[in-house]
């Protein structure tokens, strides 16, 4: 399985994948913000919520080595949960991130938005036994698996293969773009066969 870190003691290491491709004592910033994101995970509030906003603040540099992780719920309401969650090394909070559930309500009725634009996947591939890496498009360029294919402006895609052993890759999709300063995205899971689901 392909994995950004691996834990032993309570403490997480980062794997290759993990580590940044402009230095090698620094982890990237996908590896810490997946961290994050699990560690929350960890006090999700379960069926009948789910994650509205999730912000990450990456204020220095996660170091190549163990790191601790920890987090607690700031509020714990019946529509509203809050879970704060930080990242500490060398006794300093090097990265931080909260994350919001709303409770599930109630469809309103009228017609809801449906996204038009059919995103790009790559072709169906084989899996390795330990999972294949994710895979990048930056516009109108080919996919690639090289992180740094995207250093330019234009619209991003990253399809990460969902389930290894299957013989073929059924990839689950994320696309965003840079607008004016902010950071849009929408995320869509194909099903293999080049459908995209929302």
């Amino acid at each position: 399985m392909v994995a950004f870190f691996t834990e032993s003691d309570g403490r997480f290491s980062a794997t290759q994948l993990a580590v940044s491709a402009w230095s090698s004592g620094q982890l990237a910033g996908t590896g810490v913000c997946g961290l994050l994101a699990r560690e929350m995970e960890t006090r999700s509030p379960g069926v009948g919520f789910v994650p509205a906003r999730f912000t990450a603040d990456l204020f220095r540099p996660v170091l190549n080595e163990p790191i601790s992780v920890g987090s607690e719920v700031v509020r714990d309401g019946k529509r509203v949960r809050v879970i704060d969650a930080s990242i500490v090394q060398q006794d300093e909070v090097r990265a931080r991130a909260s994350v919001m559930y709303l409770a599930v309500g109630e469809q309103p009725s009228g017609q809801v938005w449906q996204a038009e634009r059919d995103y790009p996947l790559p072709e169906p591939g084989l899996n390795t036994p330990e999972g294949d890496p994710p895979l990048f498009k930056s516009g109108e360029f080919e996919w690639s698996a090289k992180f740094g294919s995207g250093q330019n402006s234009e619209r991003k895609c990253v399809a990460q293969p969902a389930r290894a052993g299957r013989g073929r890759a059924d990839y689950g999709f994320s696309a965003g773009r840079v607008h004016r300063g902010r950071h849009e995205s929408g995320v869509q899971l194909g099903d293999g066969r080049g459908r995209i689901h929302q």
